[in-house]
């Protein structure tokens, strides 16, 4: 359960971020939600659980930006192709998504451990 709330800010904030940016390609609202859970996910996984316990903050906030990046393209590379637009738009996320991170990180460790007493990344 104490990964619920972090999981939940996760997808609220990439949510608003992919949608602001990458609705004006021309997609979908509910294939830019489904993207944001997925992302959620993997980044919550991989970059939280994984390399933030190994490395520290900046890094996981760095690698979970990679992430979304590298998703971004993967998601919108076959319908609209990898242009020059797309590609800034992929990197405008990507850098919003780490900064957010960093903030998410900070947060979950002073907010979030403090009142379950269970720490999420140990």
């Amino acid at each position: 359960m104490p990964h619920v709330k972090p999981l939940l800010i996760k997808f609220l904030i990439y949510s608003l971020i992919i949608r602001f940016v990458l609705l004006f390609f021309g997609f979908l609202l509910s294939s830019l939600l489904i993207l944001s859970a997925l992302l959620s996910i993997v980044t919550y996984v991989l970059g939280d659980r994984i390399v933030f316990p190994l490395k520290g903050n900046w890094f996981a906030a760095v690698m979970n930006g990679v992430i979304v990046f590298l998703g971004i393209l993967i998601w919108i590379g076959p319908s609209n192709g990898l242009y020059f637009s797309t590609i800034g738009g992929a990197l405008f996320v990507a850098f919003v998504v780490a900064v957010c991170e960093w903030f998410i990180h900070s947060y979950v460790i002073s907010k979030i451990n403090r009142d379950d007493r269970d720490p999420i990344y140990d």
